[in-house]
């Protein structure tokens, strides 16, 4: 059955899309916590705690320009963006392929010729900003390490103290991520997602569909927005025409009731719905249809089953 093919494959690429990275990050982790653990040893101590005083704060000046060096460098893990982007591309392929498999011959014609180069300028900027500038790398990675640091200083804490604050932030470990794995399976994962979902919500728009149709597995994990959009109950119940299945006139309904729920994102309205979903690393997604094309879209079901 090519169309569930289709969506079963974009699921999992968009949600393994980030793990190109990992690598990247294992040797920036790596070089970062070798480094910064090398200059912890630098520091004066007495009686195994850091001396408390402005020679040692003035000391952490000296740590931004090398780290920064790496991470923004060709090794950093901004080495990992092409291969990356190249998931761009495919995601775009088979949002073509799926709509194309269940809407009408000429709505999948339209669509062939859509270009969606505007959507995937914005979101391939935003990533390679954060992975790449430094002014974005020093924000998110340095200065929480040199507040690690600074705690340690100003409070004359034990170095075996710091040193197992520091492994929590730059090492991954079992249980836990490091920060340089988290920052960037976030704004990877964003990325990606997002532009699955504005091309969505561009074709809505284009072709004036009329139905969406909200699909995902649900665990214990799942949020009471995604638990009952996919369910059709609790808050939306009386919007759903069946369980996933709403009218598109009622996502401004949708999106005034999800607000202020657990992980609710701010930045999603009506218009960018697709793009948000159920809010900060949602793992669901979003199709629309045409309501009175009932076998296509008992089709479109059937393949996200």
């Amino acid at each position: 059955m090519p169309l569930k093919d289709d969506t079963t494959r974009k699921f999992k690429l968009v949600n393994a899309a980030t793990d190109v990275f990992l690598s990247a990050i294992q040797r920036a982790e790596r070089f970062v916590y070798g480094y910064v653990r090398d200059f912890l040893d630098t520091l004066p101590r007495e009686s195994g705690r850091l001396v408390s005083g402005p020679v040692n704060l003035a000391q952490l000046n000296r740590l931004e320009s090398p780290l920064l060096n790496f991470l923004a460098g060709r090794d950093g893990i901004g080495s990992a963006l092409p291969d990356y982007l190249q998931n761009f591309d495919e995601v775009e392929r088979l949002n073509r392929a799926i709509y194309s498999g269940y809407l009408p011959a000429e709505d999948a014609l339209r669509i062939s010729r859509m270009a969606f180069t505007p959507e995937r300028t914005f979101l391939v900027d935003s990533v390679t900003q954060g992975v790449t500038e430094r002014a974005a790398l020093r924000i998110n990675l340095v200065n929480p390490i040199r507040k690690v640091l600074y705690a340690g200083i100003t409070f004359r804490q034990p170095i075996k103290t710091v040193q197992a604050n520091l492994r929590d932030e730059l090492v991954t470990q079992a249980g836990s991520s490091s920060r340089l794995l988290r920052y960037t399976r976030q704004i990877t994962q964003d990325a990606i997602s997002q532009f699955d979902g504005a091309i969505n919500d561009r074709i809505r728009d284009d072709l004036e569909l009329d139905g969406m149709y909200y699909v995902g597995s649900l665990i214990k994990t799942s949020r009471d927005n995604c638990e009952e959009l996919v369910r059709g109950s609790g808050r939306f119940a009386d919007l759903a025409i069946k369980p996933g299945l709403f009218r598109v006139k009622d996502i401004p309904k949708i999106v005034d009731r999800a607000k202020g729920r657990s992980g609710w994102n701010e930045a999603c309205t009506a218009e960018t719905f697709a793009q948000f979903r159920g809010g900060y690393g949602c793992r669901h997604e979003t199709y629309y249809v045409r309501l009175d094309d009932e076998v296509g879209t008992e089709k479109l079901i059937k393949a996200t089953d």
